[in-house]
């Protein structure tokens, strides 16, 4: 069984804990754009000068579906964040796939050579990193 850390300390780690990050925050935002179905069509009324029913009113008006909005967009920020600050989390996938072709070991390679001295060459073997 694989030894656990607290904190990631490679740069590979680093990218397989963005990926889990990603994962989780991908998964709750696609629960709550589902819990937040039935407030489209509302938001698509008031969006186009259109009047409420009265059922839409409510809807409008409660905070349970206010904080579901923030929540929302809230989470597609932090999904964004994830990703722009993560490293190349294809790399993850190759080792999880068991990808042993030389693009793959290159690009796990560059990951971990990029903590390392701060620049990637794309395409070249990194040799000081093994």
């Amino acid at each position: 069984m694989p030894r656990r850390k607290s904190t990631p300390t490679t740069p590979l780690e680093q990218n397989a804990q963005a990926l889990v990050n990603l994962l989780l925050k991908t998964a709750e935002l696609e629960e709550l754009r589902e819990q937040a179905q039935s407030l489209v069509p509302i938001i698509e009324a008031v969006l186009g000068k259109q009047s409420l029913t009265g059922e839409e009113r409510e809807a409008a008006k409660d905070k349970k579906n206010h904080q579901l909005i923030i929540s929302i967009v809230s989470g597609f920020a932090e999904l964004e964040s994830i990703r722009s600050s993560a490293g190349d989390l294809s790399a993850i996938l190759g080792v999880i796939k068991g990808d042993l072709s030389e693009k793959a070991i290159l690009s796990v390679q560059e990951a971990m050579a990029t903590a390392e001295n701060g620049t990637v060459v794309k395409g070249k073997k990194n040799t000081s990193v093994n």
